[in-house]
């Protein structure tokens, strides 16, 4: 029998008032500045907004499982913005779908891929939750400063992923409190920077707050911290990265005397291994119907009543 899941409104209410949406996801930053957001949200269908400021700016919808998958591209933004937050919304999946304006296979697409095919009439009851979105620059260019709005000099300044106590790079600022890290030293998903003077004192800051601390100074020397920026000042990239984004182009020269290549090679070894495993499997399969049949043959006729 088939399997069909199909939300019902029950009598009682307990469990169907649960409106609020728990979520769990992981930002990446791109080597383009672009930022993927992955994760899971406890309600199909998930209803997602993304804002810049207050002002929605991209809307999409969970995956029938609650999962999403997407990216946000800095170049559509007005220069100066940036996507501040990220919402999610539970949908009443009681609610009647069109099918009389949509077709089967629109449906079974919605289905697939997650895209809102739902009357939009119980979505604007249920509360969105927010969260605010990391901001991952691609390199760091400015000064540290404690709590209080001080520079601190000759102090260490090591980066940390979110969620480990172990640094993945070091520096220290010098004599101006000024210190920059380049794209090649820094991860890819949220990290936080923190700070340790001689005498031990730590102060520990987000990217977010490090960008709002230098402000002016980034503004006055136009320095865009979410462009890559190598240890040259400029935004070649690693052999590595250029190779893995540029197109797939074949310089080699063909050689007549060469053999066919290793991967070549091992992908006809396996079609024949397969080949051989068949027909074996044919052989035995044949021997068997055979011996039934001469079995079947030597058998004295049953004799006949008188």
């Amino acid at each position: 029998p088939e399997h069909a899941d199909i939300p019902l409104k029950p009598k009682n209410p307990r469990g169907y008032s649960n409106k609020n949406v728990k979520v769990e996801y992981v930002e990446q930053r791109l080597l383009s500045g672009d930022v993927v957001i992955q994760g899971l949200s406890s309600h199909p269908f998930t209803k997602i907004l993304v804002y810049s400021d207050k002002n929605v700016v991209k809307t999409l919808n969970a995956k029938y499982d609650g999962t999403f998958d997407f990216t946000l591209d800095r170049k559509s933004l007005p220069a100066g913005t940036r996507y501040s937050s990220v919402g999610f919304q539970a949908i009443d999946l009681t609610g009647q779908l069109p099918v009389a304006r949509n077709s089967l296979k629109q449906l079974f697409f919605a289905f697939i891929t997650g895209a809102n095919m739902f009357t939009a009439n119980a979505q604007e009851e249920n509360p969105t939750v927010t969260y605010e979105l990391n901001q991952i620059p691609e390199y760091l260019d400015g000064y540290a400063y404690n709590a209080a709005g001080a520079v601190l000099p000759n102090v260490k300044v090591e980066i940390f992923y979110s969620y480990s106590a172990l640094p993945v790079y070091s520096t220290t600022t010098d004599d101006k409190g000024y210190y920059k890290i380049t794209s090649e030293f820094l991860p890819s998903t949220a990290y936080d920077i923190q700070y340790t003077s001689a005498t031990g004192t730590k102060v520990k800051i987000t990217p977010d707050q490090f960008i709002n601390q230098n402000t002016k100074y980034l503004a006055d020397n136009k320095i865009d911290l979410f462009t890559y920026r190598n240890v040259k000042g400029t935004n070649e990239l690693p052999p590595f990265f250029a190779q893995s984004l540029s197109p797939t182009v074949s310089t080699m020269q063909p050689n007549p005397t060469a053999g066919p290549p290793p991967s070549v090679l091992s992908n006809n070894s396996s079609v024949l291994m397969i080949v051989v495993i068949l027909v074996a499997l044919l052989g035995v399969v044949g021997v068997i119907l055979t011996l039934q049949l001469l079995k079947k043959n030597q058998q004295p006729p049953t004799p006949m009543a008188p």
